[in-house]
């Protein structure tokens, strides 16, 4: 398990230096989306590749699942600061990130570990449901924002 998670996370360096590459070409939001949507549609299986106890199954789905949290990771340090103009970009990027790591990332492991207690540790349905719906949340805050890859953005107010 951790020989293969430690493998995938190598790998997903490359993955988020070609997510934000991607996003240079097609714009933040669409790579953004793919990572949401992409995640969204193989929850389930991914667990059922980590549960399988099969080293190559659960590499496996490590590498898919960062590889697609890195469609998220990659282009976000671009799309949080295009939202600010120079003159407030640094705080308002950084304020916003960190608020946003210590809300969805601070309190999400516990929220999952519950979900799974409350189910006798038996069944992942609400881990995986409850995954689902962050992505889902995520690709509507994608789509509720605008894209700035080709703005002036000292033109860009806050």
């Amino acid at each position: 398990m951790l020989l293969g998670f430690s493998v995938a996370s190598f790998l997903a360096i490359f993955a988020v230096v070609g997510a934000g590459r991607l996003s240079d070409r097609f714009g933040r939001r669409p790579v953004l989306l793919a990572g949401a949507i992409g995640w969204a549609l193989p929850a389930f299986p991914l667990f059922t590749l980590w549960g399988s106890g099969d080293g190559l199954l659960v590499f496996t789905g490590f590498a898919v699942g960062l590889g697609l949290q890195s469609l998220m990771y990659g282009p976000l340090g671009a799309f949080i600061s295009e939202q600010f103009g120079t003159s407030a970009r640094h705080t308002g990027a950084s304020l916003g990130y960190q608020l946003a790591t210590l809300l969805g990332g601070g309190f999400t492991p516990a929220i999952l570990a519950s979900l799974y207690a409350g189910t006798g540790g038996t069944g992942i349905t609400p881990v995986a449901t409850y995954l689902i719906a962050a992505a889902a949340a995520s690709a509507v805050a994608v789509l509720l924002i605008r894209e700035g890859r080709r703005h002036d953005l000292t033109t860009v107010s806050h």
